[in-house]
This record gives C-alpha cells, structure tokens and sequence, in this order.
C-alpha cells in the first residue's frame, strides 16, 4: 500500500509460503511480504483473533517492511512472521528481517500493549529493525525534508530465533526509536524482579533462555519511577533467564536487555 493509502486492513493470509503455510517457495523471489510506503497511515495487518493472523515467511527481504516519512500508525499485531503457520521454521526459508521500519516512518505499532502481539521467528537477520536512516533519497510528499526513524512501538511480541531480536543500530548513532536506552535487571527475591530504566518508562519482562537475542513468553509490565527504578512482582522461577525491553509515552522502544540468569548459591 502506498501513495496515502488508508484505512486497510489484511488479515487472514499466506504470504510467502506454499498454500499449507509451512513451506517454502523455492522459486519466488518477491522482496516483501508486506509493503507499507508513500505516506500510508491507519493500516492494519493482523487481528486478535485466529483467523486475522497472517503468516508472512519465506520473503527475500522483510516480512513486513514500513518505510517513508509521512508512513505512520501502520498496526501490525497477531502475526506469524517468519515461522510457518505451525510455527515452526520454514526449511530454506531466508527472510532477513520480520518487521523493518525505516527512512522515517513513525508512530507505528508492532504488537500490543492492548493488542494481539505478533510471533517473530526465525529471520535470518533480525526480528525487528529500526535503523535510523532518513528519507534523504526518496520520500513521499516529494520534495520533503528527512525524517528520523522514531517513535514506533514494538509491545508484548514474543520473538525468538532470530541472530537479533531487536535492532535500533545503536553503534551506529543516531540510532533509530532516537536510541532508546535499554532497561536494566538488577535484584530479584523468589517474588519479584527490579532494575532500571529511563523515568517513567514502561518495562516489558519476559522469560529468555540463554540466548539472550530470546523473548520466550511476555511476563508482565512494570513502571519505572522518577528515579528510574521498577519492580515487577511476579513468581520468579529461579533458575531462569530473564530478558526486557523499556518504552517511552512517546512509543520509542529500546533493543531487549542483557540476559539476566537468575542462580541461586546453594551455599558450603
């Protein structure tokens, strides 16, 4: 969709895969699963019901790919992206990115908090992408001025086997989602688990594994303070791994934290 298009909704597909939704097929060579561009805005792909996802796997180059200064509000949530409709890896599958944003586009929503959070798997890159990037080279309205990359929301998506969960470039300042910082995990006792963020951020927990680019199962939100601090309580497994991501009122979401392996010292 592109040129303004609004107020469409895409729901209920294959796209990329064999008719079954779990294969791959060898001979496409299609870039995008999805592309949003040229100011479109007010688009959704997914739903929370079963029969609103979409599984979008076996692209050549993202999953769904939003891009342009004047694309915004594009909701993606309740998806399968990059997994098969099992979700399961797609064997020859090599879709580099699940979600991209980029050249500008802002105020999208990737997953929740009150929506259906999408399923990001097995990409060969990334889950999701922001780098910075401007529309410097071609944008819509033409002539335009560059925008940054920032303000999109990526909430409770469970996103796993991907060589990075999420990447905003931050070795590559200015990053996108204006670098958001990433939380920290600090403390933790058999109920609850603290760190640090940014004042006021939303922090998002979830069960990792010992691949720390892994958020297993959403966990829960906790809010920080003025002073940067949060606590989620929960029941703690105490021999997990924890991972979490900080969000801003402004939408901007950080790259998932350090893993945290929560041990405990039996003692002499």
């Amino acid at each position: 969709s592109g040129f303004t298009a609004t107020g469409n909704v895409i729901t209920g597909n294959y796209i990329g895969t064999t008719a079954n939704g779990t294969g791959n097929i060898t001979s496409s060579s299609q870039d995008y699963g999805i592309h949003t561009t040229f100011g479109a805005s007010n688009v959704t792909i997914g739903g929370n019901t079963a029969n609103d996802k979409n599984v979008i796997s076996g692209n050549t180059y993202s999953g769904v790919q939003i891009d342009e200064n004047s694309t915004s509000n594009i909701k993606v949530f309740g998806n399968t992206v990059g997994a098969g409709a099992d979700n399961n890896q797609i064997v020859g599958a090599t879709q580099q990115h699940g979600v991209q944003i980029l050249r500008g586009a802002t105020n999208n929503l990737i997953g929740g908090p009150s929506e259906q959070g999408n399923l990001i798997s097995y990409n060969t890159t990334t889950g999701v992408s922001i780098p910075q990037g401007t529309a410097e080279d071609f944008c819509f309205p033409d002539p335009c001025s560059p925008a940054s990359t920032n303000h999109n929301r990526i909430s409770r998506n469970l996103i796993h086997d991907n060589p990075k969960a999420i990447d905003l470039d931050y070795e590559l300042p200015p990053a996108g989602n204006d670098g958001k910082p990433i939380p920290t995990i600090t403390t933790f006792t058999a109920t609850e688990l603290s760190g640090t963020a940014q004042a006021n951020d939303s922090v998002e927990v979830f069960l990792g594994d010992a691949n720390h680019q892994n958020a297993n199962s959403f966990i829960g939100i906790a809010t920080a303070n003025a002073q940067g601090n949060w606590t989620l309580a929960f029941t703690v497994n105490l021999s997990a791994h924890y991972v979490a991501t900080a969000r801003e009122a402004s939408y901007n979401t950080s790259e998932l934290s350090g893993n945290c392996l929560i041990t405990v010292d039996a003692g002499p």
